[in-house]
């Protein structure tokens, strides 16, 4: 009975970490995702950004 416990409680906590460890992740690369093309967004003159399209 102990060890079951045991067992469960660990993998409970590895569950936890792991799905912080995703959240953490795919919060990072979303935000390179969003920021990268709009820190070179700005970087452009406006009327010239726009007289291409």
């Amino acid at each position: 009975m102990f060890i079951w416990f045991y067992l469960t409680f660990e993998m409970s906590v590895f569950f936890v970490i792991l799905v912080a460890e995703v959240i953490a992740l795919t919060t990072g690369i979303s935000l390179l995702a969003g920021l990268y093309p709009a820190n070179r967004a700005a970087k452009l003159d406006a009327v010239d950004a726009l007289w291409y399209e």
